[in-house]
């Protein structure tokens, strides 16, 4: 999407030439403050609790199987105390990985579960 923003400005020349170059470094330097902190900026706005293996076994069980089939590196889990079910990853590479669940998802452990954790786990991990 930034990148579609980015080359109408510049096509349209917003400003002529010196506004089409300016409107570049800002469009650059906004892409890359984005792909740099996004997660750490997101996070604090969401209540969660990171959880282990004896905290939310069924969870991290769920998530460790899927991304072992996948061939990806464990994300960190996290739990968000809400009743609406509801699941999403975050993070720039597997490095930087994230899935978080709601309470009103866990409870009972579907398909539709394993589909969406799946999503969620393996989306930050391409790079």
């Amino acid at each position: 999407m930034f990148l579609l923003m980015l080359i109408f400005i510049v096509w349209v020349g917003v400003g002529g030439r010196s506004g089409a170059v300016y409107a570049f470094l800002l469009a650059a330097g906004m892409n890359f403050f984005a792909y740099c902190s996004a997660t750490e900026w997101s996070w604090p706005c969401i209540e969660r609790k990171q959880v282990t293996a004896n905290e939310a076994p069924e969870l991290y069980g769920m998530v460790a199987e899927l991304t072992s089939k996948a061939g990806v590196p464990m994300p960190k889990v996290y739990i968000m105390e809400n009743d609406t079910p509801n699941a999403f990853a975050t993070g720039r590479n597997p490095e930087h990985a994230a899935v978080a669940v709601t309470t009103g998802s866990q409870d009972p452990v579907t398909d539709e579960l394993m589909g969406v954790i799946g999503h969620a786990a393996l989306t930050c991990q391409t790079p």
